[in-house]
């Protein structure tokens, strides 16, 4: 037979049917596939899009909202007078508001743009949408299973433990649906619409039945509700309050939540490259794109996390669903208490899991800990509501908010110590994974000090003993945490005469008259604080009556507001000299400490082609067609001969250091020029890549002429687009030679032909291509960039000139995207 309909105010200590709890757990699932659907889907979605450090700081959103949402609902749930009940209303309207974030989620790339490679600005927005919606979810599934956890409590009465077993099994099986369907279609990422499909079909099948079904009796205060705290603190700071508020084993179950927590995330959180290269002994690197040309180290590598993620994984769920059939036996059996700590024994192993490579072992190691993963979990609400009881205190939202401020709290503090001990891409996972081991030891020794549970078990005896003396569910419960915090060593088959009956009753009216007394005392203390505010009040006024009084006349107020109004303007002036005199300072400070390399820098002071040294021919473009062609052949031996060694030495051969430095004239005051760097790997011939960058550069537009000079030799002409005059000059060169393609640019300074003409900015580029790898070519780029403007506004001339560099580069990235490109910076 089904449970009641309807939940008194008051936690009931009778429990529902089996049945009923099975429905009322339900939503777990869907909570717990939500969870794994963040680590399975939307993280690798994020991979794409961002940075591997930048997804690291992205996932610290959910330990932090876990931290200030669930205490939040907890707390608010507890004391909510809504007429829809205390826990359904958080729970219909986050199931709600995850529906409708779950089904924008994929649907973000085709909202914001409908082109097949969307622009730089495009990408940034859905990069911002998704990060919105993963914080979004994050809010509303704590939510949802904040909610979910303490109706489950409502109900369940003297079966906590039952009832936290199957939300535990709810857990499981909602993680083994995301695994089974990234094991049968592949990455999630890949399948976004249907995986969130489905993620939106379980959340409405277990949540609406549970809404429907459980009738919840809305709250409503009474005189004896008590509270350590005022209840607006609880709900605004309800994360301090319930940390500082618990008792002491609750504080020593806290303890070792957080332990037990950085024990298995020390774990979880590094288990594929264990697998790989601590077990495997492989390589990770490039082991995601090799495909079916994998080298043995890199096979082996993908071997390893296919076993962390695939089997282990499914084992360690389907163990776990076992165990939970078998945890309230156990407990009834041995007791929390040694249930606990035998449990932790598993995870204690990842002591011996961090110093053997043996695979079988390993894998049986971390399917065990499903049994300290499941225990610790299914005994939060017990053991709270053991201490607690079932009365009008409304402390389990609190309590249960705080355990969840543990997990999150060792998840955080594993994210912290983890970083520490693999900081400089450092391969010690097996440290981690044993600094986890010996947290789960400080856990095991914290459960030691855990009181066993015996309040609950009392409550069924002296139910029955009590039983001609009318009492309430309450009373009982109230009487049974009497005797056992009086008298811990009385076994439980003692008889509870009915002196002794009466005079714990007389006991409990004597402490409530005291409450009664004690909220009298506060109510005229109130009173007293009320009427001093009240002639504060007068007296304040009556100070105002006589400040008016003495107003002084309108004329004073006119020559005063003059003053004021001259000082405001002159201020206005001095502001804007110091914001003028601040942009110039720190546009200066930014030029000079984003390329702190020209502090050190070894290149001369002197460009290699300096428009005012050598000769003049060197640098003009003759009027005589036939001078014109041996002048521009002229121009680009002498820049060839110009490529020393000394010279070649500067092209960057990595993507390490940034793309601009500054070289400084000899008096340390002024730039002399600009170096920029370009540096990429490219999985093509090089001979196509420098063909196609050639292509690239010398393309006709409407303001570009191109004048060829035979043998990979052109002149380009800048036009103006209002009037098409000469804005520039550019000699392009491609030289051929059997191992690399060597690219050389440079600027003309004069024009026979155009005595008009002038070049502000000179230009001297050394480009190579060259094979590095077999079938990979390295592309090279050193260019030297002087501006003439010997001015003050110099810094701003050559801040100006690397942003549109950086636009260039932009546009050349995405030209080289026809090519397979492993690097480009």
């Amino acid at each position: 037979m089904m449970y009641h309909a309807e939940l008194n105010s008051t936690r009931s200590s009778r429990g529902c049917s089996i049945p009923f709890m099975f429905l009322v757990c339900a939503p777990i699932m869907a909570t717990k596939m939500a969870w794994a659907a963040q680590w399975a889907g939307i993280g690798p979605l994020l991979e794409s899009l961002l940075e591997s450090w930048q997804v690291q700081l992205i996932q610290l959103i959910g330990p932090i909202t876990g931290i200030l949402v669930a205490p939040a609902v907890g707390v608010h749930s507890e004391r909510s007078t809504s007429r829809f009940g205390q826990r359904r209303p958080y729970m219909f309207f986050g199931a709600l508001a995850t529906i409708v974030c779950w089904l924008i989620m994929p649907m973000i790339p085709t909202l914001v743009s409908s082109a097949h490679h969307p622009t730089q600005h495009e990408q940034t927005l859905v990069t911002a949408a998704t990060i919105a919606c993963y914080l979004w979810m994050d809010i509303t599934v704590n939510m949802v299973q904040m909610a979910a956890y303490l109706l489950i409590a409502d109900v369940a009465g003297d079966r906590q433990v039952v009832a936290s077993s199957i939300a535990t099994m709810y857990a499981m099986v909602g993680q083994l649906c995301v695994s089974v369907f990234i094991w049968s279609q592949g990455p999630a990422q890949g399948y976004l619409k249907w995986f969130f499909t489905m993620l939106v079909v379980v959340m409405l099948c277990t949540v609406l039945p549970v809404c429907r079904f459980v009738n919840e009796k809305p709250w409503k205060p009474t005189v004896d509700s008590y509270s350590p705290v005022p209840p607006k603190a609880n709900v605004l700071t309800s994360v301090y309050y319930g940390v500082k508020s618990l008792p002491r084993q609750l504080g020593i179950f806290f303890l070792a939540f957080i332990l037990t927590e950085y024990g298995f995330i020390s774990y979880t959180g590094v288990k594929g490259q264990f697998f790989g290269i601590q077990v495997y002994g492989g390589s990770k690197e490039g082991a995601d794109t090799c495909g079916s040309n994998c080298t043995q180290a890199q096979q082996s590598y993908n071997n390893g996390v296919t076993l962390a993620g695939g089997l282990t994984d499914n084992l360690h769920n389907i163990v776990g669903l076992f165990y939970l059939v078998v945890l309230p036996y156990l407990i009834k059996r041995f007791g929390a208490r040694n249930v606990l700590m035998a449990s932790m024994i598993p995870q204690l192993c990842f002591i011996v899991l961090a110093l053997s490579n043996i695979a079988w072992l390993d894998v049986l190691i971390v399917v065990l800990t499903t049994i300290t993963q499941q225990t610790i979990y299914s005994l939060q609400i017990p053991l709270i509501l053991a201490e607690i009881g079932f009365g009008e205190e409304k402390l389990l939202g609190l309590y249960f908010g705080a355990m969840n401020t543990a997990n999150c709290l060792g998840q955080l503090l594993n994210f912290a110590v983890t970083a520490l001990v693999l900081r400089g891409g450092g391969l010690d996972f097996n440290i981690a994974i044993l600094i986890g081991g010996g947290a789960t030891f400080l856990a095991l020794l914290a459960s030691a000090f855990i009181r066993e549970i015996a309040k609950m078990e009392l409550q069924d005896r002296a139910r029955q003993i009590m039983g001609a003396i009318e009492l309430s569910d309450e009373e009982v419960a109230n009487l049974c945490e009497i005797v056992v915090s009086t008298s811990p060593r009385m076994p439980l088959s003692c008889t509870i005469d009915m002196n002794y009956a009466n005079s714990l009753i007389k006991a409990r009216e004597e402490r409530l008259r005291k409450d009664r007394l004690r909220k009298r005392k506060s109510k005229e203390k109130n009173q007293l604080e009320l009427e001093s505010l009240r002639q504060q009040t007068i007296k304040l006024q009556e100070e105002l009556s006589r400040r008016k009084c003495k107003r002084p006349h309108d004329k004073d107020w006119e020559i005063v507001a003059l003053h004021e109004k001259n000082k405001a303007q002159d201020a206005m002036k001095i502001r804007k000299q110091l914001v003028a005199e601040i942009t110039h300072q720190l546009e200066s400070a930014i030029l000079y400490q984003r390329n702190l390399s020209w502090m050190q820098s070894s290149s001369p002071r002197e460009m290699a082609i300096h428009p005012s040294k050598g000769p003049w021919t060197m640098h003009t473009l003759m009027g005589d067609s036939n001078a014109r062609i041996h002048g521009v052949q002229a121009m680009m031996k002498q820049q060839l001969t110009l490529f020393t060694p000394e010279l070649h030495g500067r092209l960057p051969e990595s993507d390490v250091g940034g793309p601009f430095g500054l070289v400084l004239d000899d008096e340390q005051t002024s730039i002399a020029f600009l170096e920029m760097r370009k540096f990429g790997k490219i999985r093509a011939p090089f001979r196509n890549v420098a063909l196609a960058f050639w292509t690239m550069v010398t393309q006709p537009t409407a303001t570009k002429r191109i004048t060829n000079f035979g043998d990979d030799l052109v002149l380009t002409t800048a036009l103006n687009a209002n009037d098409e005059s000469v804005k520039q000059h550019v000699l392009i060169k491609l030289i051929h030679e059997k191992y690399r393609v060597i690219y050389l640019q440079r600027t003309i300074n004069s024009d026979q032909s155009n005595s008009e003409y002038k070049n502000p900015v000179n230009v001297a580029a050394f480009w190579v291509f060259e094979q590095v790898d077999q079938g990979v070519c390295a592309m090279r780029g050193y260019t030297q960039v002087g501006l003439d403007c010997y001015n003050e506004g110099s810094k701003h001339d050559y801040t100006m000139y690397m942003n549109q560099s950086t636009m260039n580069n932009a546009r050349l990235n995405d030209f080289m995207g026809q090519f397979d490109c492993i690097l480009l910076n």
